[in-house]
């Protein structure tokens, strides 16, 4: 900020737009504005990369710097994308190659999208008693090597 203007009502207007997002962001999580769990989380998201970029323009000045800002952002939005693009064929795929012991150890498939998590388990019960429900694979190395012979 270069030109040292009094700008305390500007970023008090800041301030506020910051508070407004934050009681958006509460009333999201906390009050059921929206049916599906997913775009609760995506709005909220949302609303908290507003907010970042509120305190990094204004706060951290970012609005007022020259060309060297671009030389900070670029990276990091290309490095940003590329973790994304590189992690998550990897996030997606990882229940495939568990072991028949971690498979029955791990969380329950989308316990975290149900409010109901006894319902939740009594459909696994229910499912695991079909035979016909082959969708999970396990990856096991005795029974590759089985195969092989």
């Amino acid at each position: 900020m270069a030109d040292n203007k009094n700008r305390s009502g500007f970023f008090f207007g800041v301030f506020c737009i910051l508070v407004l997002l934050t009681l958006a962001s509460f009333a999201v999580g906390n009050f059921e504005l929206f049916v599906m769990q997913r775009t609760k989380w995506i709005v909220m998201i949302g609303i908290s990369v507003a907010k970042a970029a509120f305190v990094i323009l204004f706060f951290m000045h970012f609005w007022w710097e020259k060309s060297w800002k671009y030389l900070l952002t670029i990276p990091t939005t290309f490095m940003a994308i590329l973790l994304v693009v590189a992690l998550v064929p990897d996030i997606m795929q990882r229940r495939y190659y568990y072991s028949e012991t971690r498979i029955n150890n791990a969380a329950i498939d989308g316990a975290y999208l149900h409010s109901d998590l006894e319902q939740l388990e009594q459909d696994q019960v229910e499912s695991a008693e079909d035979p016909s429900d082959d969708d999970l694979k396990v990856s096991d190395g005795a029974e590759a090597a089985k195969d092989v012979e």
